[in-house]
């Protein structure tokens, strides 16, 4: 059982074979009651592999149950139920919302906390739920069944359907724009009146923030993740089903495809465009367009990842002999 969530089984394994679209492999009623690591399983949990790096862990865990791919099946040791799976990982995800349902929804929807502040011109749909300290100012639009986590500060924007927007969230504050004269001695403050639009289905983690447009809206696409401390800057547009990892910063007007990745600690420049498809290494940066759909890149400025790898080998090989 989860320390912090409490499990709604135990179910057997056929049940969970049935209901997780799953093949089984040993003791069909076999009953489980949790979901664990394959390190700390016991007989009476369930648990996953998908990683083959965990491969010796399966292979010596005390797990009643594993979900494993069809290839694996055969490395979990004798008295272990195979749950075989198509898609390990994305049927883990399944039996955790399975057994712990209320942590799907960590706010429930409907409810609006009364530290809360809405202004009177925000439109919450009634399914929509508000946490603690949070503010939603006015000209915002928020969909059905979005949840919206304490200490949020949401203005000047439109939000979809389904969405999660985690704990001190900011979006819709100024971007960052300023009009300097020729002497760089007087500057003028440029307003920011776009707005933001995010589609349906988008997460955004905790503490990140998303500027709004100088005149057009920046926008987030539908069912893209976005994960802690992630910088959006104004006018960018992402596209449907990206993901960007912590500590990212898109920079100002650029545009992002659909299904675009963005590694950890990593940038984009502004004003370039990111074909569809493209993933980006942790801790690289994008310093111009990318037009090649798919691409994998690396580095700073960002290359395809196999010169980006023969490129450290290179340097590698050149301290090693110069030492």
């Amino acid at each position: 059982m989860s320390d912090w969530f409490k499990s709604t089984g135990p179910y057997t394994a056929q049940q969970l074979a049935e209901k997780l679209n799953c093949t089984t492999f040993g003791t069909a009623d076999r009953e489980l009651s949790a979901v664990k690591p394959l390190n700390t399983a016991a007989v009476s949990d369930v648990s996953f592999l998908d990683n083959p790096k965990y491969k010796a862990q399966a292979e010596t865990t005390k797990a009643g149950a594993v979900i494993v791919s069809e290839q694996h099946k055969n490395l979990l040791p004798k008295g272990c139920v195979a749950l075989v799976s198509n898609q390990p990982y994305v049927t883990f995800a399944k039996v955790l919302q399975l057994f712990y349902p209320q942590a799907a929804s960590i706010w429930h929807t409907g409810t609006v906390h009364k530290t809360a502040v809405i202004e009177k011109s925000a439109k919450v749909a009634k399914s929509a739920s508000i946490g603690a300290n949070t503010y939603i100012g006015e000209n915002v639009v928020i969909g059905e069944k979005t949840a919206i986590g304490p200490n949020v500060t949401i203005i000047n924007a439109h939000i979809g359907n389904g969405c999660i927007i985690h704990p001190g969230v900011r979006i819709g504050q100024d971007g960052f724009g300023f009009a300097f004269d020729a002497e760089k001695t007087i500057y003028e403050k440029v307003p920011q009146v776009g707005g933001v639009r995010i589609g349906h289905m988008v997460e955004i983690g905790a503490n990140t923030t998303i500027d709004c447009g100088a005149l057009n809206a920046t926008e987030i696409g539908d069912m893209t993740k976005i994960d802690n401390q992630v910088q959006i800057g104004h006018n960018v547009k992402i596209g449907q089903m990206c993901q960007i990892v912590a500590q990212t910063g898109v920079a100002g007007s650029s545009v992002l495809g659909n299904g675009v990745v963005l590694g950890g600690q990593s940038g984009v420049v502004g004003h370039v465009e990111v074909a569809d498809g493209v993933m980006l290494a942790a801790r690289s940066a994008i310093s111009k367009s990318i037009t090649d759909k798919g691409a994998t890149l690396a580095g700073f400025p960002a290359v395809p990842i196999k010169e980006w790898r023969r490129a450290q080998a290179k340097l590698a090989r050149f301290f090693k002999n110069k030492g």
